[in-house]
């Protein structure tokens, strides 16, 4: 497998990530995972999630500011910082913003692998994209208030 190869797995699942937790869309990589020769199927149901959650971020910024407006302190109800929480909003719209080049380059690494290949490297994204990390851990404590 190709450095590049490797690279466009986990740019991909850092996008994923986000729109799974946010939707609440685990099963997507579960089916991906399980099936991997489908996996166009299941980045098709991304594609999607991508779009509705991109169309959501004005909404989640007019939310933010609101209450940053709101409340006298610098911190959300879930102790997560305004000036934070507008730059995961950030890095989530560029994510997004740029989702299908991202899809298109992992399409073309997945196409060229061998099925044995394929399967560890579809699972390899599965896995990457449904561990949350930090960013995802603040939008969902401050969504969930």
């Amino acid at each position: 497998m190709s450095s590049e190869g490797k690279d466009i797995i986990y740019q991909a699942a850092d996008t994923a990530r986000l729109l799974v937790h946010l939707e609440m869309a685990y099963d997507v990589l579960d089916e991906m995972a399980s099936n991997p020769q489908r996996y166009v199927d299941s980045l098709q149901k991304l594609s999607r999630l991508a779009a509705k959650v991109l169309n959501d971020i004005p909404k989640l910024r007019e939310a933010l500011e609101k209450e940053s407006r709101d409340r006298a302190e610098a911190y959300t109800g879930a102790g997560v910082s305004y000036k934070e929480l507008r730059d995961v909003l950030d890095y989530l719209e560029r994510s997004l913003s740029n989702w299908a080049l991202v899809e298109k380059r992992l399409i073309t690494y997945l196409e060229s692998l061998s099925k044995d290949d394929l399967a560890r490297e579809v699972k390899k994204f599965a896995a990457l994209a449904i561990a949350p990390d930090r960013y995802t851990l603040m939008l969902k404590r401050w969504l969930e208030l």
